[in-house]
């Protein structure tokens, strides 16, 4: 029987289609985690502060000071724009928090609450950046 071979750009169309599937997964996300950038002497209130350029911040989450990697700090902005913003400047290299270039990503939800994937998790109504 004749199968066709895949093409060059259908290889390509495919991989458009992923990238647009965990694009449109994160729109309308409003939190970033913070993956490097931040140590222990790095307090809320001045991430809170530089992140705040982008839009209003609805919660700063500092995570797990001593061990980052299984906790790592998070902000959730009250606009899914301003996370937007502030999740490309970062990628740019644009972001500094004590001299530090800060990293960032969307943020997968918690660990154990069934809110997985690349949505941005943890995007519930209300809290507050305390």
């Amino acid at each position: 029987p004749w199968r066709s071979r895949p093409t060059r750009s259908s290889h390509r169309l495919v991989r458009r289609v992923r990238v647009g599937l965990v694009l449109s997964a994160m729109a309308g996300s409003r939190t970033i985690q913070i993956t490097g950038g931040v140590f222990v002497s790095t307090t809320r209130m001045w991430l809170k502060k530089e992140l705040e350029r982008f839009g209003e911040v609805d919660v700063c989450h500092m995570g797990n000071r001593d061990r980052p990697e299984e906790e790592p700090p998070w902000v959730r902005f009250k606009q899914p724009r301003a996370a937007e913003d502030a999740l490309a400047a970062c990628e740019r290299g644009e972001v500094l928090v004590d001299g530090h270039q800060l990293k960032a990503a969307w943020r997968a939800g918690p660990k154990g609450k069934g809110k997985g994937g690349g949505g941005g998790g943890d995007d519930r109504g209300g809290g507050s950046s305390r």
